[in-house]
């Protein structure tokens, strides 16, 4: 891979702080904490509408190597990615 995408790509991810503006920031791939940004939704989803959404994409889940919310205190917990251990994509 060239140096100058590899640097591009790390730039994307970097949690150093940019000179964008808020709005340039809003559609932006950087973020101070990324891994909280990507599961913030883990805190503000109604665990009823998981549930939901679990028992709709229970085939797609077991594709890609993911495991459906058992219970409300897993979906908060934020170090739990509800993701199956030493899956290998078929």
């Amino acid at each position: 891979m060239p140096d100058e995408l590899t640097e591009h790509l790390k730039g994307l991810s970097s949690s150093e702080k940019s000179q964008s503006s808020a709005t340039d920031k809003a559609f932006s791939t950087i973020r101070e904490d990324s891994e909280a940004t990507a599961y913030k939704w883990k805190l503000e989803i109604d665990f009823n509408l998981t549930k939901t959404i679990d028992s709709q994409c229970e085939e797609m889940y077991k594709m890609a190597g993911y495991e459906p919310v058992l219970d409300e205190p897993s979906l908060r917990n934020m170090s739990h990615y509800h993701k199956i251990e030493n899956f290998l994509l078929a």
